[in-house]
């Protein structure tokens, strides 16, 4: 199987298990909004749980991100003997990190909920507390899985980690279906850090299977470590950087009326929901595809595989975005609304989704073109831009918020992943030439022609069915047809007018004649 082919089947496999991961996890924000609502102990819980991730979030997010390129050079130059002693250096260079930062957390643990959480006060801040010291060990297993998770993807190895995320979800659902009632919030956190081993569990058994031998390797003075050092520092700012938008929406959020951090928090997983399975799964394979090309200098590969994968968003993205528009309230209904979850909830929960909507493109095009950075050794540059983002996401949070309330913070969280996707992209064609070309354009123009054509269908169809819902479940059989028939005819007229990736197949990344003519 071509390197191309194992890429493709590398995306579906993975958008198929992201697919599975998704809708249990949406299982599990269903069982949470139904045991806990939309109040005080879920803002608690997600105030703590974030606050115990935050660092290692990033730094197990830029491990992964570093690892990629620099396994497959020690590899490559050193041969798999020195790749399995660097790795297991790194294994225990992080494990005495996350020591040292479980210790740091447990000791700061106070100031980390007022920051976090400005507004919780009283018996409410001292549960917040208690809660992110329980999670603390969660932040072990989470650097664990960032470093075999790396592994993986240096030899594009995709399919345990996105499987592990499947499992992540079922011990979530178990706790929630079995023992929540019993044991409560602090169960729910204990049951967070089970739910993250489980994954390392699964990652490791396959980097066993792919040769790696656990040898105790600690060395400090060891050239690729201090490489990795280089390297990881500024994608753990420029990560850094993007968390700050939800540290600072969060926290806004805690002064505005009970309830306003988990709307948020329930209408970004929706967002999630589209980004994990579509947008995450291309990213992902891209990145090392395109360090591969980069390092070989085939520019004519790589800009292909940047092509396409910009054609693949705008033809995901978009109808996406008018879906999550239109039906935001049913959506939410649908999914959240029941025990704990009322009507109320819904509404703000809806509200919030569609401003988060609309940052949609936005949020894929940055995502990608950030790994593009990174795949040309350009770290420093997405964390520039993204440091100008958050600047924006402040000042409109403190501008929106006034008039719109926490509305003011999900839509100025979409207007500064615009901007800064934006300035990404102006970026990227400076450094790499001819990017985006009249080709985009074109396509754009059809996928809109045919995004116009779904949703006067979907309208049209919904409200001539719009009487007939009097439950939930006709609501929902009202709504997935409507979607289906809006989805239909927008593949209908996009095939019609030729849109490249509905001719070819969903990302089938063409050897082309400038490809070839690059490649060795």
């Amino acid at each position: 199987m071509s390197g191309i082919s194992k890429a493709k089947s590398s995306i579906v496999t993975i958008m198929a298990l992201a697919s599975v991961s998704r809708i249990l996890s949406a299982i599990k924000d269903i069982l949470i909004a139904s045991k806990l609502g939309s109040g005080v102990a879920t803002d608690i819980y997600v105030v703590a749980f974030t606050a115990a991730t935050f660092l290692i979030g990033i730094i197990g997010e830029g491990i992964t991100i570093t690892l990629i390129p620099l396994l497959q050079e020690v590899e490559m130059k050193e041969g798999n003997k020195e790749k399995m002693r660097f790795f297991n250096n790194i294994i225990h260079v992080v494990l005495l990190l996350v020591l040292i930062l479980a210790l740091a957390g447990w000791i700061v643990a106070p100031l980390l909920i007022k920051l976090f959480a400005k507004g919780f006060g009283g018996e409410e801040f001292e549960l917040a507390v208690r809660m992110l010291r329980i999670g603390l060990p969660i932040i072990l297993f989470i650097g664990l899985r960032s470093i075999f998770a790396g592994f993986l993807q240096s030899g594009h190895g995709f399919k345990s980690g996105a499987k592990s995320f499947v499992y992540n979800n079922l011990v979530y659902i178990f706790f929630l279906v079995f023992f929540i009632d019993r044991f409560g919030l602090e169960g729910l956190m204990v049951a967070s850090i089970a739910a993250v081993f489980v994954q390392v569990i699964i990652v490791y058994r396959t980097t066993r299977r792919l040769g790696y031998k656990y040898e105790f390797i600690l060395d400090f003075k060891d050239e690729y470590l201090k490489k990795a050092l280089i390297l990881i520092a500024p994608i753990i700012i420029g990560i850094s950087i993007n968390q700050v938008n939800v540290t600072v929406d969060n926290s806004i959020a805690s002064g505005l009326m009970t309830g306003s951090i988990s709307v948020l928090t329930y209408a970004n997983n929706i967002i999630g929901i589209i980004m994990g399975i579509f947008i995450t799964s291309i990213s992902t394979v891209m990145f090392p595809m395109l360090s591969e090309e980069y390092i070989k200098d085939n520019k004519g590969c790589y800009r292909e595989i940047i092509d396409q994968s910009i054609e693949f968003i705008l033809l995901i993205i978009i109808p996406a975005m008018a879906i999550l528009l239109i039906f935001a309230e049913p959506l939410i209904r649908i999914i959240f609304q029941r025990g704990a979850f009322d009507t109320q909830a819904t509404i703000m929960t809806s509200q919030a989704l569609r401003y988060y909507s609309i940052g949609l493109i936005g949020m894929a095009m940055g995502l990608v073109f950030t790994r593009a950075y990174y795949s040309i050794h350009d770290t420093k540059t997405p964390m520039y831009y993204g440091a100008i983002g958050v600047i924006i996401n402040i000042a409109l949070d403190l501008i929106l918020v006034r008039r719109l309330g926490y509305k003011g913070i999900a839509f100025a969280t979409s207007i500064s992943a615009i901007l800064t996707a934006i300035l990404l992209g102006i970026g990227l064609k400076r450094k790499m030439g001819s990017l985006y070309t009249n080709m985009h354009l074109d396509e754009l123009v059809k996928i809109s022609i045919s995004t116009t054509v779904m949703v006067a269908s979907m309208v049209l169809t919904y409200g001539f069915m719009e009487d007939m819902m009097v439950n939930r479940l006709y609501s929902l059989i009202g709504m997935v047809f409507s979607i289906g028939i809006g989805l239909g005819l927008y593949l209908g007229v996009n095939y019609i007018l030729g849109v490249r990736q509905i001719k070819q197949g969903i990302f089938n990344i063409r050897q082309s004649e400038d490809c070839n003519q690059q490649s060795p």
